[in-house]
């Protein structure tokens, strides 16, 4: 895990601008750099689209006030193909374990399961995260542990499986500076957490989901819970699961598996009566006739 992450600079790295994202670790018997090169967004090339990785470079040196590195590592990406990357590949939460660098929260979201989870569960996690991270204004690796249940509270009139609780976890932001301006890049946890908290507490908060589903955080209903509570919630998040399934279909699904029960039995018994009507004569013989 690096100590310290610095950014940005802007370097030429085979032909191509790029925005270089530096971050540092020291020991006491080393100091090492990494460098991660993406193109500028006004870089193109062939169609490619803009901030693309570019190259990877790990400097190291016995100390770091040692005048020049010892070695240097550098890795290429000569080609990319973007792809749908699930947001678990990018979980930044272990580098925030302390209790003072997250904080741990809940909303009651207003959609039906049903249509939230068409595309599957993972994908309306990472909808959520990035839909809560425009929200507070932070990036999207800052959102972590989603985790969705059926609602613990339902309003007078609304029905159960129009509501769910969503538990998820902010995180501290990572100590990134602007080495021109030497400021912080992004907001404090302690900003994060009280912008959301205003804007749900004024009015229902209405989520873009994609796939053309419309989701609306419940007004007043963002609580600050504990570890402890998030990971009962994931524990057991197979009650979502169950809770999807209403009584009518319940209904269909049983009377689906009776009509398949009784085709599955018409086609055994044809079966054993066409093998019957196939036996040789001497089958039904009694033991020590003869055959005439």
């Amino acid at each position: 895990m690096f100590d310290k992450t610095l950014s940005q600079f802007q370097r030429r790295l085979r032909g191509i601008e790029c925005d270089v994202f530096i971050a540092e670790r020291e020991s006491n018997s080393s100091y090492e750099t990494t460098e991660i090169y993406f193109s500028r967004p006004s870089w193109s090339f062939a169609g490619a689209s803009s901030s693309i990785p570019i190259a990877v470079v790990t400097r190291r040196a016995s100390m770091a006030t040692s005048k020049s590195f010892d070695s240097t590592f550098t890795s290429h990406f000569l080609r990319f193909e973007e792809d749908y990357s699930s947001s678990r590949h990018f979980d930044v939460s272990p580098c925030a374990t302390s209790e003072d660098k997250r904080v741990f929260l809940k909303f009651t979201l207003e959609v039906e399961y049903g249509r939230l989870l068409h595309f599957s569960l993972e994908s309306a996690r990472d909808a959520l995260k990035s839909a809560i991270a425009g929200l507070c204004g932070i990036s999207p690796l800052r959102v972590a542990d989603i985790h969705l249940s059926p609602s613990s509270e339902v309003n007078e009139g609304d029905e159960a499986e129009d509501s769910l609780d969503v538990w998820f976890v902010l995180l501290e932001r990572p100590p990134t500076v602007d080495l021109r301006t030497h400021k912080a890049k992004s907001k404090t946890l302690a900003d994060a957490n009280r912008d959301l908290g205003v804007l749900v507490s004024k009015q229902d908060v209405d989520l873009d989901l994609g796939h053309g589903v419309i989701a609306q955080i419940r007004r007043h209903s963002l609580q600050t819970t504990t570890g402890a509570k998030n990971r009962k919630a994931n524990r057991n998040r197979h009650a979502l699961l169950r809770a999807s399934y209403t009584a009518g279909s319940m209904a269909g699904l049983g009377f689906s598996m009776v009509i398949l029960g009784v085709c599955v039995g018409v086609f055994v018994g044809f079966v054993l009566w066409k093998r019957r009507l196939g036996l040789p004569p001497n089958y039904m013989l009694h033991p020590g006739e003869a055959v005439s």
